[in-house]
């Protein structure tokens, strides 16, 4: 086992006993799980299947302006449920499965991969911050997390997200590398940076992603205030969109494997900030989870022939 194994164990177990710990002493919450009723789950499921749907078809249509044309949506939603499928067991797994599938079948190059997913994640990040700022600003301005504002919290993180294309376009230029293989990479993120900006000048291509991207944050967010409806626990719209941000953000950045266990606290400690408790969080995100792996369980067990995943990881790696 390498060091990154041994620190993403490490992670993993550590949150698992945290979690443990709090329901070893509030066993009464947990039992919530177990009496959600038969409407509410074929509800979370449905919402479940409208996620992934319209994740994959957001995607589908940047891949359409890039000029990858010999792609049908139902081939790339099949590649797209097997790489989320894969993500949940192998950190960056789903980028690596797409990148080599949509190279092998459609010649897009490992860059132009990376070109479009680093402007897909940018036009995410920032529609759902905005989205949940504009939410909380309308039912409930004055919502504290902890003692501080929400609205400042997203604020500062809207901007963050906003100008970093731009700081790191500003800064590139500026490094100056003898290293031979430094001097390679630098070059390639050269070339994302100069395809993110012509994504990000194109005016029509903005604002199509980014209203797919709000209605998949509307989506996302019924299925979170569904989820908190289903365990019995009254939370308000400004609430949700503050979970709803958190599940978001956490699908873009994976410390361990599909954040497993941190994603679940985090919501807790956000849940216990809004006047809820901590295992409202952690239950509400886990009912998520396991609604999400079980549909892509089945999804992948049914596309996974299309393509050898232990193959295609290893030809990458």
């Amino acid at each position: 086992m390498n060091l990154k194994k041994t620190i993403q164990w490490l992670i993993i177990f550590i949150f698992a006993f945290l979690i443990v710990h709090y329901f070893r002493k509030n066993q009464d919450e947990l039992g919530l799980l177990f009496r959600i009723d038969a409407a509410h789950l074929i509800g979370i499921m449905a919402l479940t299947v409208l996620t992934q749907v319209s994740v994959a078809f957001t995607h589908f249509v940047l891949l359409r302006h890039m000029s990858v044309k010999n792609l049908g949506f139902w081939e790339w939603f099949q590649i797209a449920c097997v790489s989320r499928f894969i993500n949940l067991h192998v950190t960056q797994g789903a980028n690596i499965y797409r990148s080599i599938k949509l190279k092998k079948q459609n010649d897009v190059t490992y860059t132009q991969s990376i070109q479009q997913l680093s402007f897909l994640t940018w036009v995410y990040l920032l529609t759902t911050l905005i989205f949940a700022g504009i939410l909380i600003g309308v039912v409930r301005p004055g919502l504290l997390v902890g003692s501080y504002p929400a609205l400042f919290i997203l604020l500062i993180a809207t901007l963050i997200v906003a100008f970093l294309p731009f700081a790191i376009n500003a800064l590139l230029p500026l490094l100056k590398l003898n290293d031979t293989r430094l001097a390679w990479a630098k070059g390639k993120m050269d070339e994302v940076m100069v395809q993110l900006f012509r994504f990000v000048t194109n005016g029509r291509l903005l604002t199509v992603i980014s209203l797919l991207c709000f209605a998949h944050f509307l989506v996302f967010l019924v299925l979170v205030k569904s989820a908190a409806s289903a365990l019995g626990m009254p939370m308000d719209l400004s609430a949700v969109a503050i979970l709803t941000t958190i599940l978001m953000i956490s699908k873009y950045f994976n410390v361990v494997p599909g954040n497993i266990g941190i994603t679940e606290y985090l919501c807790g400690i956000a849940s216990a900030a809004l006047g809820s408790s901590l295992g409202g969080g952690i239950m509400i995100t886990a009912l998520l989870r396991i609604a999400d792996y079980l549909l892509l369980l089945v999804l992948a067990l049914l596309f996974m022939k299309t393509f050898p995943v232990k193959e295609a990881i290893t030809e990458k790696s």
